[in-house]
């Protein structure tokens, strides 16, 4: 089984592609990156740099809106990063990024 195939089976959502630029809160400093895709337990990111595994972050959306996550791994300039919990499809980031996945 392939290291994609394993991800995926760990992944408990469907991803949707998706390009948004954020802000990446951690350790009391912050950074623009990009998301490339989410679901309701995490998101990738693209355009980072310095971000460890297990980095407690903050991803902000450009209108405000907040996740809080985990650094799950960092490779290169990309990341990825599980929410504390699962985001309700209601949640206002979840709203935000469906509606510029469209």
């Amino acid at each position: 089984m392939s290291e994609a195939s394993i991800k995926q089976s760990r992944r408990q959502c469907d991803r949707t592609p998706v390009k948004v630029q954020v802000f990446v809160h951690c350790r009391g400093r912050f950074q623009r990156a990009k998301i490339t895709d989410y679901s309701q337990s995490g998101l990738q990111l693209e355009g980072t740099f310095g971000l460890i595994n297990t980095d407690l972050v903050q991803i902000e959306l450009v209108s405000g809106v907040r996740m809080p996550g985990k650094v799950e791994w960092s490779l290169g300039g990309q990341t990825g990063i599980t929410f504390s919990q699962p985001l309700k499809a209601s949640h206002p980031a979840m709203v935000e990024l469906a509606r510029k996945a469209t």
